[in-house]
């Protein structure tokens, strides 16, 4: 269950209720709430721009987390004020996702829990045998495309991030599971065992770490790959014959392979390093054909699965990310698409 408190003093809840003529009345509730679940902060201080067009009425959700103890998602207000944690089972709550009055949100390696605005909990969509790893979004037909890995009984037939799942959430069923390794598979035999687990503990090669995804419409989709710090559009994914559309990344990484297929860079600037967070934005000011992508932008070339100099680009780090300052994560970044 969610919770919202401010447990050091009682709160008031107002409630104005219109019936069918348009008659209001409003309740009153009187409520004090036990103290939170969690060590999160209840406040956070707030840095103020009066000069920016001011916040609209909702809530920032913190997510994406996880750790050895409880994980939750917390929600606060534009005054920085905890607002509600809601408990999950483990492993992070990736995206929250909305569709026809339900918000879906992982909750497990295994599960993804869809509430009402009640916060009742009305359909566990479950993963089955695969694990399910960063991202998910929805399909037109309102599936749920998961990101996903399989542990076998040994290295040799295990996935590790480079499954992405077709589930229908209201059947609660894998409809298709696509393989990128038969999409990409010249690419994939060029690469090599890096470790036995990647830094998550997923078992098997993870030669191209999948780490989000977007619906494109027209059974495209965008997806980042960090162990290869690019971005692909791969289109007739569902269909019988899957194609690579482009490739956002380095020339000289896929040339052997793919080089065909990756964009030219126009202007002058570093490409990403194990970027998260690809979003495609469309635009009305942009010519026809045109969109952005935005992403979070680690700043970090490491393959650990293909023998490939990182340092060549200028600014990139390649020492382990614990090691590195905020100073040295470029935040985030946007390119800008014709197609």
């Amino acid at each position: 269950m969610t919770r919202f408190f401010d447990y050091s003093t009682t709160n008031t809840i107002t409630f104005t209720l219109t019936d069918a003529i348009g008659k209001k009345t409003t309740k009153t509730v009187k409520y004090k709430m036990r103290k939170k679940l969690g060590v999160e902060e209840t406040n956070l201080q707030v840095t103020a721009n009066n000069e920016i067009q001011s916040l609209s009425n909702g809530l920032y959700a913190i997510l994406g987390n996880d750790s050895d103890d409880q994980d939750f998602v917390y929600y606060y207000d534009n005054n920085g004020t905890l607002r509600g944690e809601t408990p999950i089972v483990g492993y992070r709550a990736h995206r929250l996702l909305f569709r026809n009055g339900l918000m879906y949100y992982s909750i497990s390696e295994t599960k993804i829990a869809a509430v009402n605005s009640l916060v009742q909990v009305k359909k566990i969509i479950h993963t089955g045998n695969y694990e399910l790893h960063h991202d998910y979004c929805f399909d037109d037909d309102g599936n749920l495309l998961v990101l996903g890995s399989k542990e076998g009984d040994s290295y040799s037939d295990s996935n590790s991030e480079d499954l992405i799942l077709r589930i229908d959430p209201d059947k609660d069923k894998i409809l298709q599971v696509i393989d990128l390794g038969e999409i990409l598979g010249d690419y994939k035999a060029t690469t090599h065992k890096g470790s036995t687990t990647n830094q998550e503990g997923v078992l098997g090669l993870d030669w191209m770490h999948i780490n989000a995804i977007q619906w494109l419409g027209n059974n495209t989709v965008i997806l980042s790959s960090r162990e290869t710090s690019s971005i692909l559009k791969i289109s007739n994914l569902f269909g019988d014959s899957p194609n690579i559309d482009y490739i956002i990344g380095q020339q000289n990484f896929w040339d052997a392979t793919y080089g065909d297929k990756v964009l030219t860079q126009v202007g002058t600037f570093p490409n990403t390093g194990g970027q998260h967070s690809v979003t495609i934005e469309y635009d009305d000011s942009l010519p026809d054909g045109q969109y952005y992508l935005y992403m979070f932008n680690n700043n970090y070339g490491v393959s650990a699965t293909q023998d490939y100099d990182w340092t060549q680009i200028d600014g990139i780090y390649t020492t382990s990310m614990s090691q590195m300052t905020t100073e040295k994560l470029r935040m985030h970044r946007r390119i800008t698409i014709s197609i």
